[in-house]
C-alpha cells in the first residue's frame, strides 16, 4: 500500500496509525515533534496532516480540561464517537470516518449514498444528549448562519437535519485541503503570496459580516487551502450574529491562541473580534508564530495585558522586510480595545492591499519620511538620478519641512477621520434598537422606516458638531438609496450638504461624496438639469477623490448628458473616464470593464465591437463574481448586445444579472427588478409580449412587496400598461398607466423628467381614446418639465401629440400654434435639423 493510496481502507488504517503516533508524539516538547513527524511519517502527507490536527486538538484540549462544563462536553462526544460505526446513515450520507472534533461537535468523512450524486461531505454530529435550551438555541443558529452564506472562500451547508435517534446532524461541503499556515510553509511561499491568499481570507470574512455574521473563531486549522489553492472557511460553530451578545458557554469553546481580550474578559463581540483573529492569523503568515505563547495558566494573563510578540521580532533573518507596515498591520489589528483596532476587515484589507501594491498604509501616512520612502522604493532609479539635482535646490530645506508638517496635518485628520467613522457607525446600528420587541410592540419595524426614524433624530442633534451631523445624515442617505427610498435619500443628502457648505473650510473629500450621491438622486428622479448644476460643482473637486469615486462620477455624468441630448459631451466623458482607468487599475477590474461596456453601448458598430473585446473577459471570466457591481455589469451587457440586435446573448446576460443579483443583494432587492426590466425588454423586442409581462409582473410583486410604491414600481407599471397597449389590450393597460404617473406623482418630485415621461405617454394613449381633455392636461404637464429642462426633442414630440389632438378636434388654429411653436424649437439649436423642420413647415402649409 503506497502512502499516496486513497481508498477507504487505507485511510481507515492511516487513521488508527495517526493514533498511535499521536500517543508517542503527545508527551514530547514542541520544539522535538516537527523532527519525530518528519522520521515518522516520512512523505505522508495525509498521516502528517492527521496527527497534527490531533496534536492541535490536544492543545487546545488541556488549555481547557480543568473546566467542569468542558469536560462534560467531551465526555458527551466520546460517548456519541462510540456510537458511530462505518456506514450509519444520517439522511442521504454514510460515515466514513471520523476526521475531526471540537466545539460541541464531532467530524465524519461521509459519502452520499441516495443515488442521485457521487458526493463527499463532512458530516458534523451534535452530542444531543448534552444540549440545554441555549445549546440548541446555537444549533439553530448555526443551521440559520450557514443557509445565509454563499462565498466561493466559505465551506457552503449542503444539508442539515435528524437523524431517527434524534442526533443533529450538518452535511457540509468537504474541504480537501490543509491548515492555511502549513498550505503556505510546505510551498515555501513567499510574503507577497501568503499576503494575496489573506486577502481572498478577508473578502470571505468581509463578505460573512455584510451578512451581519460574525465567526468569532477564525484561525489556521479553520481555514483550509486546497490544492489548487483555494482557501475556504469552515466551522461556524461558535459564529454569532452582530449585535447578539455570545452565550457563556461559546466562550469557553473558543480556540484561546486566537481569542481576542474582550472573549476572554465576557464583553460582547463584534467585527473588531474577527479584525483581531485575522491580526494573529497574519503573524502567523508571515513571522512563522503566534503573538502570545504560553500555557492556559499565562496566555489569558499575556493577551489582556502583554504587547503581542510583531512578525519582526519573530522572524529576525525577514526583520526588514517585515518591520514597518507589516508590524504596523499587525499591531493596528491586535489592539487590546476593540475600537482601537481596523474598523472593519475592508479597511485590514485595504493597508495589505496597500503594502502590496507600495503604496501608503492608512495608519502611517503621518510618519516623517514615511512617504518619501515609500516613492523611494517605487521609484529607486529616478529618485537616484533626481537626488543629485536635489542637492544644489536652495530651498530643500524649506520644502522638506513643509512636506512635514503637511504630513503631521494628514495624520491628526485621519485620525480625527476614523474617529468620525466610529461614531456614524455606532449611531446607524443604533436605530436598529427600535426592531427589538420591547420598542416594535408587535409591529413590523421595515429598515426604511428605521432610517426615516434617524434622520428625524437628527434633525435638532448634534447642532455644535455640524461635521458630524452631516456625515450621519449622509450614511442615511446611501442607504436610503439602497432600500429604493429615494425621496427620504434625497433628503439626507441635502441636509448633509448644507451642514457641509456652512462650516468654515467645508471639506473637500466629504462635499464630493455627497455630491455624487445627490447626482445619482437626480438622475433616478430624471431631474437632469439638477443634476448637472451639482455635477459642475463636483469637478472642482475631482482632483481631491480616488479613481473609484471619479470613474462613478463619469458613468453618471454620462447618464446625465444623454438625458439632455449632449451626446458628444456625454461620450468624451466615458472616453476620459477610460484613458485614467487604465493608468490607475487592471484591465480586468469591474469600474474599467463598466465604464467600457457604457461606451461601447453608444458607439456605432465594429468600434463598439472591438472597444468590448479589448475590455470584456470572455464570458467574464476573471471578474470578481462576488463585486457588488457585478450583476449590474452583466445588466450592461445585456443592454449592449439588446441594442445590437443580438437578442440570444443579451438574453443570456441579463438572465446571468438576475441570478448574480439576487445571490449578491437577494430576491427582493430593487436591483434585482432592473435585471428583470432589461429581460424583460429582451423579450418584448423579440415579439414575446407574453413572456416579457410575465417577467415585469413578478418584478412589480417584488417591488410592492419590499418597498411599497416607489419610482422603480412606476417604470414597471409603465412598462407592463406600454406593452399590453402595444397588443391591443388597451383596457388592460390603460389602467396599469395611470396608476405609472399616481405612483409617480406621489413618490418623485414635481419636475422630474420620469415623471413628465409617464404623463406623456398616458397622454399618447388617451389621446387614442379620444379622452382628449385629459390627454391635453397630461401633455401640457410633460410638456412644462421639458421646457424647464431644455430637451429639445420630447418637447417637439409633446407638440406633435398636441398637434394631433387639435387635428382630430378640428381645431386648425391650435395645430398651427404647435408646429409654429415645434418649428422655433428646432430653429434655436446649435445644429438645426433643417429635415425635421422642412416636414414641419410643409405640415404647417397643409394646416393654413
Amino acid at each position: 500500500m503506497t502512502p499516496n493510496d486513497d481508498t477507504a481502507a487505507a485511510r481507515a488504517d492511516r487513521w488508527a496509525r495517526a493514533k498511535d503516533l499521536f500517543s508517542d508524539l503527545v508527551a514530547l516538547p514542541a520544539h522535538e515533534r516537527a523532527m519525530a513527524l518528519d522520521t515518522q511519517c516520512g512523505g505522508d502527507a495525509e498521516l502528517r496532516r492527521f496527527v497534527e490536527s490531533l496534536l492541535a486538538a490536544d492543545a487546545d484540549y488541556a488549555e481547557t480540561r480543568d473546566d467542569p462544563m468542558l469536560r462534560d462536553v467531551h465526555a458527551a462526544l466520546d460517548r456519541l464517537a462510540s456510537g458511530v460505526v462505518r456506514g450509519r446513515r444520517f439522511g442521504a450520507f454514510a460515515v466514513v470516518e471520523e476526521i475531526g472534533r471540537g466545539g460541541m461537535g464531532v467530524v465524519y468523512l461521509a459519502e452520499r449514498h441516495d443515488g442521485k450524486v457521487a458526493q463527499r461531505v463532512a458530516l458534523k454530529l451534535v452530542a444531543s444528549g448534552h444540549l440545554d435550551a441555549d445549546a440548541s438555541a446555537r444549533l439553530a443558529r448555526e443551521r440559520r448562519l450557514l443557509a445565509t452564506l454563499e462565498h466561493a472562500n466559505i465551506a457552503r451547508l449542503i444539508d442539515a437535519g435528524e437523524d431517527p435517534g434524534g442526533i443533529p446532524y450538518f452535511a457540509m461541503e468537504y474541504v480537501n485541503g490543509l491548515p492555511i499556515t502549513r498550505w503556505c510553509d510546505e510551498r515555501r511561499l513567499a510574503l507577497v503570496d501568503r499576503l494575496r491568499l489573506f486577502r481572498e481570507v478577508c473578502a470571505a470574512v468581509q463578505y460573512a459580516h455584510a451578512n451581519l455574521v460574525v465567526h468569532c473563531d477564525l484561525k489556521a486549522g479553520n481555514i483550509l487551502v486546497t490544492d489548487d489553492g483555494q482557501p475556504k472557511l469552515v466551522d461556524f460553530g461558535i459564529a454569532t450574529t452582530l449585535g447578539v451578545e455570545a452565550a457563556d458557554a461559546e466562550r469557553r469553546f473558543l480556540s484561546p491562541r486566537s481569542a481576542a481580550p474582550e472573549q476572554f474578559l465576557g464583553q460582547p463581540t463584534s467585527v473588531a473580534t474577527d479584525v483581531y483573529a485575522l491580526g494573529v492569523l497574519l503573524c502567523e503568515l508571515a513571522g512563522g508564530s503566534l503573538p502570545f505563547d504560553g500555557d492556559a495558566s499565562v496566555l489569558v494573563e499575556r493577551v489582556l495585558h502583554d504587547a503581542p510578540r510583531l512578525p519582526s521580532e519573530a522572524a529576525p533573518e525577514r526583520r526588514r522586510q517585515l518591520r514597518g507596515d507589516i508590524d504596523a498591520i499587525v499591531a493596528k489589528a491586535l489592539a487590546k480595545a476593540p475600537h482601537e483596532r481596523y474598523a472593519s476587515v475592508a479597511d485590514l484589507d485595504a493597508d495589505v492591499a496597500a503594502y502590496l501594491a507600495t503604496r501608503p498604509i492608512s495608519i502611517r501616512a503621518g510618519e516623517r519620511g514615511y512617504r518619501a520612502r515609500l516613492f523611494v522604493r517605487r521609484n529607486a532609479l529616478p529618485v537616484a538620478l533626481t537626488a543629485v539635482l536635489a542637492l544644489s535646490v536652495i530651498g530643500f530645506g524649506v520644502f522638506t519641512l513643509r512636506q512635514n508638517e503637511r504630513l503631521v496635518h494628514e495624520r491628526d485628520q485621519a485620525q480625527l477621520e476614523r474617529a468620525r467613522a466610529l461614531q456614524v457607525t455606532d449611531f446607524v446600528v443604533g436605530l436598529f434598537n427600535a426592531a427589538k420587541p420591547e420598542e416594535a410592540r408587535g409591529r413590523e419595524v421595515t429598515a426604511r422606516q428605521l432610517l426615516e426614524r434617524g434622520r428625524q433624530q437628527l434633525g435638532e442633534a448634534l447642532t455644535e458638531q455640524p461635521q458630524l451631523k452631516a456625515a450621519m445624515l449622509a450614511a442615511i442617505a446611501e442607504a436610503s438609496f439602497s432600500l429604493d427610498d429615494l425621496q427620504g435619500g434625497y433628503l439626507a443628502a441635502r441636509e448633509s450638504l448644507a451642514l457641509l457648505e456652512n462650516l468654515p473650510s467645508p471639506p473637500g473629500r466629504e462635499l464630493a461624496s455627497n455630491l455624487a450621491t445627490l447626482i445619482r438622486l437626480e438622475n433616478e428622479f430624471g431631474r437632469y438639469a439638477e443634476a448637472l448644476k451639482y455635477e459642475e460643482r463636483a469637478l472642482a473637486l475631482a482632483d481631491q477623490m480616488d479613481v473609484s469615486w471619479r470613474a462613478e462620477f463619469a458613468v453618471q455624468r454620462a447618464v446625465t448628458l444623454y438625458a439632455l441630448a449632449r451626446n458628444k459631451e456625454a461620450t468624451q466623458v466615458l472616453r476620459d473616464a477610460l484613458a485614467l482607468l487604465e493608468k490607475e487599475v487592471a484591465l480586468g477590474d469591474s469600474r474599467i470593464v463598466r465604464v467600457a461596456v457604457r461606451l461601447a453601448i453608444r458607439l456605432p458598430g465594429i468600434e463598439g465591437e472591438k472597444l468590448l473585446a479589448k475590455y470584456l473577459p470572455q464570458d467574464m471570466g476573471g471578474l470578481n463574481r462576488d463585486d457588488p457591481l457585478y450583476g449590474d455589469l452583466l445588466v450592461a451587457v445585456a443592454i449592449y448586445w439588446r441594442t445590437r440586435g443580438d437578442f440570444d446573448r443579451a438574453e443570456k446576460y441579463a438572465e446571468d444579472a438576475v441570478s448574480a443579483i439576487a445571490r449578491i443583494y437577494g430576491e427582493n432587492s430593487s436591483r434585482i427588478t432592473t435585471a428583470m426590466n432589461t429581460l424583460a425588454t429582451i423579450y418584448h423586442r423579440r415579439g414575446d409580449n407574453e413572456g416579457s409581462v410575465r417577467i415585469l409582473m413578478k418584478a412589480l410583486a417584488t417591488l410592492r412587496r419590499a418597498y411599497g410604491e416607489t419610482p422603480n414600481s412606476a417604470r414597471i407599471e409603465h412598462n407592463i400598461g406600454a406593452i399590453l397597449v402595444d397588443m391591443g389590450r388597451v383596457e388592460e393597460g390603460l389602467p396599469y398607466l395611470e396608476r405609472a404617473v399616481a405612483i409617480g406623482t406621489k413618490s418623485m418630485s414635481p419636475d422630474a423628467h420620469m415623471l413628465a415621461f409617464l404623463r406623456q405617454e398616458l397622454g399618447w394613449v388617451l389621446r387614442d381614446q379620444r379622452r382628449y381633455d385629459e390627454a391635453e392636461v397630461m401633455l401640457r404637464m410633460a410638456l412644462a418639465t421639458y421646457e424647464r429642462d431644455n430637451n429639445i426633442g420630447s418637447q417637439v414630440d409633446v407638440r406633435a401629440n398636441l398637434g394631433c389632438i387639435a387635428v382630430e378636434r378640428d381645431r386648425k388654429t391650435g395645430l398651427k400654434g404647435e408646429i409654429s411653436a415645434a418649428i422655433e424649437i428646432l430653429e434655436k439649436e446649435k445644429e438645426p435639423n433643417r429635415t425635421g423642420i422642412a416636414s414641419l413647415r410643409r405640415c404647417l402649409d397643409i394646416a393654413t
